[in-house]
C-alpha cells in the first residue's frame, strides 16, 4: 500500500508515490552502507555486460534515496543522481519483480517527464526490482533506450537475473563493517580455532628471532596429526573441526604464556617457545633438550570427545631450534613441518637433521625426470565421468593427467604441472595427450560405436597462446580418424589474462574446426561474468568452492543459483565440479543445474574400467 502524498498530475507528468513502509525501505537502503562511494569495477562491469547482452545505449544500477535517485554504476550516462520525482525507478520499486514501459511518450505518468521530454531523452525504460537486507525494494537494475522497444518475457526474465546478481553483490556492503573486521581477522587469525594463522605465527616468531640473545634458544615446533583423513571420512568434516578446536584448545592451554600457538593449516599447528640456555637442558646434536615438544606429543594420550564419541588421536612433532637449524622464522617453521611429516611411525618427536632437507631437492628432481616421462611411457590417463543430473546418464568423460615415475613414485598433477609448465614441457605432454585421448577414443569407436560420448580435454594457458594449436590438434584428431565433435577443450579464466586478442583468436580457429569450449573454476575470477559474453562457450563448470558450500552455506546456494540461472539464460550447459554426497546433488538438480562430476559418481578411473562400468563390458 501506499500514500498519494507526492501524486500531482498538473506537472505533466505523476511522481512516484511513498510507500506506507518509507521508513523501513529507507533503513533498509542505509544498511548497505553504499549511497554516496566510488564506483566500484564489480558493478560496472556487470552493467556494461547487460549492455552489450541487451544492446542497450543506458544501464544503471539505481538506488532510490529518500529525496533522489542515485546510480551506483552507470553505463551510458554521466549523471551521477536525478531527483525522486521524475525517477522512473521510484515507479519500479513497486512492481514485484520488473517494470517495463515500452514508450514513455504513451504512458501518462511519463510523457511530459523532464527526462522524457528533455535529457537523456527516454521512451523505453525497463527496471527489474533490487532488495535490501530485509527483502524491501531499494532500487532497480534498469535499462533505458532512446527509443520505444518491446522486452521479450525471455529478456525479462534475463534482465530479473541480472537485477538478482546485482543484488547479491549489493548485500555483501550491509556485512561491510563486520567483513572488514573479520578480513583482518582472517588476515592473522584462523577462523575454526580462533588461534593465531601462519602469517601471525611468522611474523611472531621473526619478532621473537630479532631479539633473541646468546643465551637464548627459540624452540619451533609442528604438531601434525596423523590420519586425520580416516576422522574425516569415518564422522564427517564437523565432527573433524570440533576435534581441531579441542586440540587448539589443549596445546594453548599447555603452553600458556611460554610462547605462541598457531594453526597453520588442516591438521597441523605450530608453537615456538624460548627458553634459556641452562645446564638441565641436555644439548642434542643443533638442539637444547626442551621438554616441550614432549609435552605437546603427550597431549594426545588423551581421547578426543566430540559429541559423546572418543576420538583416540595421534601425533608427530617436528622440532627445530635457533639458529642451529635455520637463520629466519620461515625456514625454522618450514623445516619442522618436514621433520613432522618424515616420521614413519606415530606418536614420534622428530629433531631436524639435514637429510630431511633433501625433500627440498624434490621439485629439482621432478624436473629433471619429467623431459624423459614421455619416452619412459610413464604418463597415463585416467577419465572421470561427467553425468547428467536428472537422468543420470554418462554425458562426457574429462581426461586427466597422471604419472608414475620409477624413481619417484606416483607425482601429484599439482606437483607437477606446474613445472611442466615453467620449464615448457607442457606443450609436448598437451600434444601427447590429446593423442593419447584419439587413440583412446578410437578404441572405443571400434568396440562401442553407440555409446561414444565427447572427452574433454585440459587446455594449458601455453598451448592456448600457441597459434599452432590448432592445426596440430586437427592433424591428431584426422589421423585417429575421431570426430572432432568428440574432442572438448577445456580452459581456465587465467588463460586469457596474458593476452585476450590472442587467445581468443585461436580459441575461434579451434572453433572452425569443430572443436568445442568448456571454461573451468567458473567464479572463482573477478572478471569471470564478463567472459561469458565475450567467448564462445559451450559449457561452464561451476567451481567446486561453490559445490562445495552448498548445502550449508546460504551465500553459496545463492550465488550458484544464480550462475546456472544466468549462464542458462546465456545458452550455456552448467556443469558442477567436485560433487561428493548426494545432499548436493539434490540441490543443484532443483536449481536446474545440467550435469555433474565428482567422486559420488566416480573417481577418475583408467579406462578398462571405465569400459566396464559405462559401456557395458
Amino acid at each position: 500500500m501506499c500514500s498519494a502524498k507526492n501524486k500531482s498530475v498538473s506537472k505533466g507528468f505523476i511522481p512516484p508515490p511513498i510507500p506506507d513502509n518509507e521508513a523501513l525501505r529507507l533503513k533498509d537502503l542505509e544498511s548497505l552502507k553504499i549511497l554516496d562511494t566510488d564506483a566500484e569495477e564489480r558493478f560496472d562491469r556487470i552493467t556494461a555486460l547487460i549492455a552489450d547482452v541487451f544492446d542497450a545505449p543506458i544501464v544503471l544500477l539505481s538506488l532510490v534515496d529518500r529525496d533522489r535517485q542515485w546510480f551506483k554504476s552507470m553505463h551510458g550516462l554521466n549523471v551521477p543522481e536525478t531527483s525522486r520525482e521524475i525517477s522512473f525507478c521510484g515507479h519500479a520499486i513497486f512492481e514485484p519483480e520488473a517494470m517495463v514501459v515500452e514508450d514513455a511518450h504513451d504512458d501518462p505518468r511519463f510523457c511530459l517527464n523532464p527526462l522524457v521530454i528533455g535529457e537523456p531523452n527516454i521512451r523505453f525504460y525497463a527496471g527489474a526490482v533490487i532488495r535490501g537486507p530485509s527483502g524491501l525494494p531499494v532500487g532497480t537494475c534498469c535499462l533505458i533506450d532512446r527509443k520505444p522497444r518491446k522486452l521479450t518475457e525471455r529478456d525479462r526474465k534475463r534482465l530479473v537475473n541480472f537485477a538478482k546478481l546485482l543484488e547479491s553483490e549489493l548485500l555483501q556492503s550491509v556485512k561491510l563493517t563486520r567483513l572488514q573486521q573479520e578480513t583482518v581477522m582472517s588476515a592473522y587469525f584462523d577462523p575454526l580455532t580462533g588461534l593465531p594463522n601462519q602469517r601471525l605465527f611468522l611474523d611472531r616468531l621473526e619478532q621473537r628471532l630479532k631479539i633473541a640473545g646468546s643465551l637464548d634458544s627459540v624452540t619451533v615446533c609442528v604438531v601434525n596429526i596423523c590420519r586425520f583423513s580416516n576422522v574425516i571420512n569415518a564422522w564427517g568434516k564437523d565432527n573433524a573441526n570440533k576435534a581441531l578446536v579441542v586440540i587448539g584448545k589443549r596445546i594453548k592451554a599447555a603452553i600458556k604464556n611460554k610462547g605462541s600457538v598457531a594453526r597453520l593449516s588442516g591438521d597441523r599447528f605450530a608453537v615456538f617457545t624460548n627458553k634459556s640456555k641452562s645446564p638441565r637442558y641436555e644439548r642434542t646434536p643443533g638442539h637444547l633438550r626442551d621438554p616441550i615438544p614432549f609435552e605437546l606429543n603427550d597431549l594426545f594420550n588423551q581421547p578426543v570427545d566430540v559429541g559423546g564419541v572418543e576420538l583416540h588421536l595421534e601425533a608427530n612433532v617436528g622440532v627445530t631450534s635457533y639458529p642451529h637449524d635455520g637463520e629466519d622464522a620461515t625456514s625454522l617453521l618450514e623445516n619442522a613441518a618436514r621433520c613432522s611429516k618424515s616420521v614413519g611411525a606415530c606418536a614420534h618427536v622428530q629433531y631436524y637433521s639435514q637429510t630431511l632437507s633433501d625433500e627440498a631437492s624434490k621439485a629439482f628432481a621432478i624436473e629433471q625426470r619429467l623431459r624423459s616421462a614421455i619416452a619412459n611411457q610413464s604418463l597415463h590417463l585416467h577419465y572421470q565421468p561427467i553425468i547428467d543430473l536428472k537422468s543420470g546418464r554418462l554425458q562426457s568423460l574429462e581426461a586427466l593427467l597422471r604419472w608414475r615415475d620409477e624413481t619417484l613414485g606416483n607425482v601429484s598433477p599439482a606437483d607437477f604441472i606446474p613445472v611442466a609448465e615453467a620449464t615448457g614441457a607442457i606443450a609436448e605432454i598437451g600434444r601427447w595427450v590429446v593423442e593419447e585421448v584419439c587413440s583412446q577414443l578410437a578404441t572405443w569407436k571400434r568396440q562401442y560405436p553407440d555409446q561414444l560420448v565427447p572427452v574433454t580435454i585440459n587446455l594449458s594457458t601455453i598451448q592456448l597462446m600457441r597459434s599452432e594449436t590448432a592445426q596440430e590438434i586437427e592433424s591428431i584428431v584426422t589421423r585417429a580418424g575421431v570426430d572432432s565433435a568428440l574432442i572438448q577443450l577445456e580452459v581456465t579464466e587465467s588463460c586469457f589474462l596474458k593476452d585476450f586478442d590472442s587467445a581468443l583468436c585461436n580459441m575461434k580457429k579451434m572453433l572452425e574446426l569443430g572443436f568445442k569450449f568448456l571454461i573451468d573454476d567458473f567464479g572463482t575470477g573477478f572478471s569471470s561474468l564478463s567472459y561469458l559474453n565475450k567467448l564462445p562457450l559451450h559449457k561452464l563448470k561451476l567451481d567446486r568452492s561453490f559445490v562445495s558450500g552448498i548445502d550449508h552455506s546460504d551465500k553459496c546456494k545463492a550465488l550458484a543459483k544464480h550462475i546456472i540461472a544466468l549462464s542458462q539464460e546465456l545458452g550455456l550447459i552448467v556443469v558442477a565440479e567436485g560433487v561428493e554426497d548426494a545432499a548436493q546433488a539434490r540441490i543443484l538438480t532443483s536449481m536446474n543445474c545440467d550435469q555433474a562430476q565428482g567422486y559420488l559418481y566416480s573417481r577418475p578411473l583408467p579406462p578398462a574400467e571405465i569400459s566396464q562400468r559405462f559401456f557395458g563390458v
